[in-house]
């Protein structure tokens, strides 16, 4: 009776009228494996199909596990209708009891009763769609662990930076035979470093949210931006580098804290692109239903290759330190926008951002 009932349950049998199901039960074999022992092997061509009676399985894929199958539950059925080697090895995790139908007898069933064929191609295209979705949903998970980890790994080695000037420069204040001069010179060092720990704290945090709600406000995008950029224009000029801000009064929906943090993302790329000084150009102009602001510089530039890996999260460029997530940031809060971000570099001839907002 229970042999009859886990048939009857399983999608594959389910539809068969009385007398049919009767005649695949007839044909089952029983079969046993201990803990440990496999039943199906990955990458070996296979025959038959398996309904787990009692116990569980251990479903792997190159070694990793990636489901477990309990009573009821069956596996090997592509093996049935197509020529290939196995997907995946199955093994018994318990003791485990289950029901075995060959290709052999399988097909002798659609021979006998051909409206089965309709159904279990039914069955069939629910199961792929079903593993798609599942698979998916592990790599998924997959690529986020390795990000978390790749993230840890980035930012703690590049916290070290900056902690170890803070340590070394407050182990300096102590001494007593300092003059005015070198404290104040100490304290500066050790209050820049203090905002380089925030700004990539402020990065991975930005980062790690994901999609955020946002807090839009009608305003000027040209008084926002030259808002954003004057602050930056002592520290800017200390590094030989000058800025000019231009263009159209153009008002647009923005958040704009969210705004002015992918700003000064640009304008931190650009300076860090000329070491030994240059320009920037920031325009603001309307283009169609979209409000662009460009940042333009005259640093090195970027080859292709570098290029096309400029929004990848924890890619740098030449450059030390910081945790290679600001153009990721930068687009991410374009994005949030529902705007665009498009970008030009040559190498020795500089770098063009624009962002595009909606209107």
């Amino acid at each position: 009776m229970e042999k009859r009932r886990l048939v009857k349950e399983n999608p594959f049998f389910s539809f068969l009228p009385p007398d049919a199901l009767e005649w695949v039960v007839e044909r089952l074999k029983e079969r046993e494996f201990k803990e440990g022992e496999e039943i199906v092997r990955e990458n070996e061509p296979g025959d038959k199909f398996y309904i787990i009676k009692e116990g569980k399985a251990q479903v792997l894929r190159r070694g990793k596990e990636i489901a477990v199958l309990e009573k009821g539950d069956f596996f090997g059925e592509m093996a049935l209708i197509e020529e290939k080697e196995r997907s995946a090895t199955i093994k018994a995790l318990t003791p485990l009891a289950v029901l075995e139908i060959d290709k052999e007898t399988f097909l002798s069933m659609l021979e006998k009763y051909p409206k089965a064929a309709l159904e279990i191609l039914k069955v069939l295209s629910a199961r792929v769609r079903d593993t798609n979705r599942k698979m998916i949903e592990h790599l998924l998970h997959e690529e986020r662990l390795a990000t978390i980890g790749k993230m840890a790994e980035t930012v703690i080695h590049d916290l070290k930076g900056p902690i170890s000037v803070i340590k070394g420069y407050t182990g300096l204040l102590r001494r007593r035979d300092l003059t005015h001069k070198e404290r104040e010179e100490f304290l500066s060092i050790v209050s820049q470093q203090t905002e380089v720990l925030l700004q990539m704290i402020e990065d991975v945090l930005e980062f790690a949210r994901g999609r955020q709600h946002l807090k839009p406000v009608r305003l000027n995008l040209l008084t926002l931006v030259k808002e954003t950029v004057d602050p930056m224009r002592e520290e800017l000029a200390s590094e030989n580098v000058v800025v000019d801000v231009k263009g159209e009064d153009v008002e647009a929906e923005v958040d704009p804290l969210k705004l002015r943090r992918a700003l000064q993302n640009l304008i931190g790329n650009a300076r860090d692109a000329m070491e030994e000084g240059g320009r920037i150009d920031v325009n603001v102009k309307k283009e169609g239903r979209y409000a662009v602001v460009e940042v333009k510089d005259t640093g090195k530039g970027m080859p292709p290759e570098v290029l096309s890996r400029l929004f990848e999260p924890f890619f740098t460029h030449g450059k030390s330190g910081g945790t290679g997530l600001g153009m990721t940031i930068v687009k991410k809060i374009v994005e949030d926008h529902d705007g665009k971000i498009e970008v030009e570099s040559e190498v020795d001839k500089g770098t063009t951002v624009r962002i595009y907002l909606p209107l």
